[in-house]
């Protein structure tokens, strides 16, 4: 009995490691819920960072990490990467935007 429940956390673990792969920055996100000072240090890097995968892996325990993006002509690598910050690919809209259903209506950010 006990090798059947690792087994399936196990699976659950990875099925939740792949959806997280799938998740991106959010310049909206990050400025309504990362802390000021995070905000500042960041500051110009929002519009590079805007769209770009983060990788959830486990290897940083449930934070995420961006092993490579370019602002301002310099390359960098962002470490800690919070989910609050993030959107899964799959909600992108067709125009680009994150939809977020509240009620019955859809809101376009």
């Amino acid at each position: 009995m006990r090798e059947a429940e690792q087994g399936r956390a196990g699976r659950l673990w990875e099925k939740q490691v792949k959806e997280n792969r799938k998740m991106k920055f959010s310049k909206a996100k990050f400025l309504k819920n990362a802390p000021i000072g995070i905000r500042r240090q960041l500051k110009g890097h929002e519009n590079a960072l805007d769209g770009v995968e983060v990788i959830f892996d486990g290897r940083f325990g449930r934070d995420g990490y961006i092993p490579r993006y370019l602002a301002n002509g310099k390359e960098y690598y962002l470490y800690p990467v919070y989910r609050s910050w993030c959107h899964k690919s799959d909600d992108m809209g067709d125009n680009g935007s994150i939809e977020e259903v509240q009620g019955n209506e859809m809101v376009m950010e």
